[in-house]
């Protein structure tokens, strides 16, 4: 179980927190990387976010599951997806579920979402 935090959390801070593509297609199926366009969502956020850091708030794991909660950080300082840079701060705690099955992730679930970083940047009025 401790080697299954150990490959989420390389996912998470190095896959997704430092844009690393070779752990990404380490840590998942090619056909689930590819389906699921992850490593250009990464690419894609690394652009608007270029310091971003992803960090590790506390994990879970129970069988072939792990629970990651994380706290995503950055200065938009680049296009995000057409929008121009803010300059501003975003800080952004979600939850990601890896299964893991033959040591790479078999599903992945995750509370990510998009409204609360556009809130942060000040482009919507954010959520109640």
């Amino acid at each position: 179980m401790t080697d299954l935090k150990a490959r989420s959390r390389r996912w998470l801070e190095e896959g997704y927190g430092r844009n690393n593509a070779a752990v990404l297609e380490e840590l998942m199926p090619p056909q689930m990387l590819e389906e699921s366009s992850w490593r250009e969502q990464i690419a894609a956020f690394h652009t608007a976010f270029p310091d971003l850091t992803a960090t590790i708030d506390e994990q879970l794991a129970e069988g072939d599951r792990v629970m990651t909660r994380v706290t995503l950080r950055g200065v938009h300082t680049g296009d995000l997806l057409g929008l121009p840079p803010t300059g501003k701060p975003i800080e952004l705690t979600i939850v990601e579920v890896h299964e893991w099955r033959d040591g790479q992730i078999s599903d992945l679930w995750n509370s990510f979402h998009p409204v609360l970083v556009l809130a942060q940047l000040g482009v919507i009025v954010p959520p109640n």
